[in-house]
């Protein structure tokens, strides 16, 4: 599926966009005009269309191995997440370490540690400052890494797919029960999960839903992404209860019905340039939040800077560090797969 790195470039701009607008020193210029502040919601948006696509890749991955070889190699899996992820995150958490020394930042050596250790969406903790705190959306992608493919292989999923839609309802009807009661921060929680889950969900009835999408008209698939993002910019608490509800589907709907049948669509999504920055957009999202940060010492229009310096650092990072490291990882993952298929290949050939 060439088009899900072009929605990871979509993702991640309004990941980019919305902070410039909320937070950054030139969002502070822009804020001045009052029509234009509802617009710094669109970074949640961002946010949730990245849980989608997390959720739908990962479990992708795992029915795929499972169909192949029969079976999940829990290690090989950790082992390439842990490649995939880890070292931009420690790299940005390095520089972040270095501007604490330097006296440049607010943020504390323990805010750093805790993001370092995928715990910045337990509010009951503290906070991990600005610098730090975007890593809450990791901690929810990571902490769901950590138990899914347990669930995975417990649940027989595979074979019970219809298993995973009612997670997906039970975690919904969750997130509206801890709204409606005033628990926030649990029903913040269900509904990051649900997104996550819903593309697992669309991973296992992959087979059954690429048949209707592919009918799915242009009109119909361009009102659904206009309606997503009007509830982006409604006001709490209704925009929490809409978020839950319309948006597993919505967004579901929104990047699996990409109608690439359409010239003008394909010519986008297949884009070469949309895909590699895609590829790059985890990057990009870590060191956006320094771009973004409020420096009252510059002018606003350093933010500009700053901003293309990430897309440059994000370029440089996959090149020289991610990418090497990504094979280190696959390299050693296929070899825990090797060693544990060997006695199997053993066995059948006796």
């Amino acid at each position: 599926m060439q088009h899900i790195d072009a929605w990871r470039f979509i993702a991640v701009s309004l990941v980019v966009f919305g902070h410039l607008i909320a937070f950054s020193n030139l969002g502070a210029l822009i804020a001045t005009w009052v029509n234009l502040r509802p617009l710094g919601r669109f970074g949640s948006f961002g946010v949730l269309i990245f849980f989608f696509i997390s959720g739908f890749l990962i479990s992708r991955g795992l029915v795929r191995e499972q169909s192949a070889s029969g079976s999940v190699n829990l290690r090989a899996f950790y082992l390439r997440r842990a490649f995939r992820i880890l070292p931009p995150l420690w790299l940005y958490l390095a520089v972040l370490a270095l501007l604490v020394s330097a006296g440049a930042i607010d943020t504390t050596m323990a805010q750093i540690g805790k993001s370092a250790l995928f715990l910045c969406n337990m509010q009951f903790l503290g906070d991990c400052s600005w610098h730090a705190g975007h890593t809450w959306s990791l901690a929810y992608e990571e902490q769901f890494y950590l138990v899914f493919p347990l669930l995975f292989l417990a649940l027989g999923l595979v074979a019970r797919p219809r298993t995973a839609l009612l997670l997906v309802i039970a975690a919904i009807l969750g997130s509206i029960g801890c709204r409606a009661f005033g628990i926030e921060a649990g029903a913040d929680y269900l509904r990051y999960v649900s997104l996550l889950l819903t593309g697992c969900a669309a991973a296992l009835y992959e087979s059954r839903w690429q048949a209707p999408l592919q009918r799915l008209t242009p009109a119909l698939w361009l009102a659904t992404g206009l309606l997503l993002a009007a509830i982006a910019v409604l006001p709490a608490p209704l925009d929490g209860y809409l978020k839950t509800i319309a948006y597993p589907p919505g967004i579901a709907l929104l990047v699996l019905g990409t109608p690439l049948s359409q010239r003008a669509v394909r010519s986008f999504f297949h884009h070469p340039l949309a895909g590699y920055l895609g590829m790059i957009s985890y990057t990009v999202y870590l060191w956006q939040q320094l771009a973004n940060a409020l420096w009252p010492a510059l002018a606003p229009w350093w933010t500009v800077a700053f901003v293309l310096a990430a897309w440059l650092l994000a370029h440089a990072s996959w090149q020289l560090v991610e990418q090497p490291l990504i094979r280190v990882g696959a390299r050693w993952s296929d070899r825990l797969r090797q060693k544990r298929n060997a006695p199997a290949a053993l066995v059948a050939a006796g």
